[in-house]
């Protein structure tokens, strides 16, 4: 993709003042002359074009004439500078592949900084290449160091909101075995249960005996307490669980059985 609109703007030119290859020139379509050759060796040169403005452009022109312009039928044909459409080609601006097109009105002076052979134009092109792989290779490792940094936000935003949450929830937990710690204290499951909660619902019920204070306190916690209770419970299960499997495995080592996974 030619850089016609960038190059547009370095030089203040207006931008229609540059067109990439198989854009129409401004200006309206006239016969076209006869069409000849337009790009051969012999006739190439290093070119410096002086624009209206003062500014000036430097790469290769590869026609003698130096004018062309953009037929529909003919494609680029050789021209005369006061011809509709008619427009330089300038090669190789600053030693990038491509073209840019600047056209007649825009254009004050093309001056030959000397001729180029086919060896010339070679290089020339070889050069414009490697610049232009250059460029793409910076490009894309600049794009691979954003897409990196990026990356690297993102992983140390994701990793500080989930030691935010871990801490967090360590928080609740640790307030909640506080809370779990504290009713279990008060309500030892060996003298508080289900069946008692039951038993202070029936007597206030059916009996007309109102509950005490802290059978009052225990029927308001009870999910709670179940809860609490229930996971107790659960853990001293397991561990009653893991030292019995570590006393049968002591057992079994002194008589040679090996120990159970």
């Amino acid at each position: 993709m030619f850089r016609s609109i960038a190059l547009a703007f370095a030089l203040g030119v207006s931008s229609a003042a540059y067109a990439a290859e198989g854009d129409e020139p401004a200006g309206p379509p006239a016969e076209a002359p006869a069409a000849k050759p337009a790009e051969k060796a012999d006739e190439a040169f290093k070119a410096r074009v002086k624009l209206g403005n003062g500014r000036s452009v430097t790469g290769v022109v590869k026609v003698a004439g130096s004018w062309e312009r953009r037929d529909a039928k003919t494609g680029w044909t050789a021209c005369g500078k006061d011809d509709p459409g008619a427009c330089v080609r300038i090669w190789n601006v600053s030693g990038r592949a491509g073209f840019v097109t600047l056209p007649a009105k825009d254009v004050a002076s093309i001056e030959n900084d000397g001729a180029l052979d086919a060896d010339g134009l070679k290089k020339i092109a070889d050069d414009a290449a490697a610049a232009d792989k250059r460029a793409a290779d910076a490009g894309e490792k600049q794009r691979k160091a954003r897409q990196d940094r990026r990356a690297a936000e993102t992983a140390a935003a994701e990793k500080a909101v989930g030691e935010a949450v871990a801490k967090q929830q360590a928080a609740t937990d640790e307030a909640r075995a506080k809370v779990d710690s504290d009713l279990l204290a008060k309500f030892p499951p060996e003298e508080w249960s289900a069946e008692r909660r039951d038993e202070i619902g029936h007597r206030e019920l059916i009996m007309k005996l109102m509950p005490t204070d802290k059978e009052r306190e225990f029927v308001a916690n009870y999910d709670a307490w179940a809860r609490a209770a229930a996971a107790a419970k659960a853990e001293a299960d397991a561990k009653a669980a893991a030292e019995e499997k570590t006393r049968k495995d002591a057992e079994g080592a002194k008589k040679g059985v090996p120990a159970k996974k």
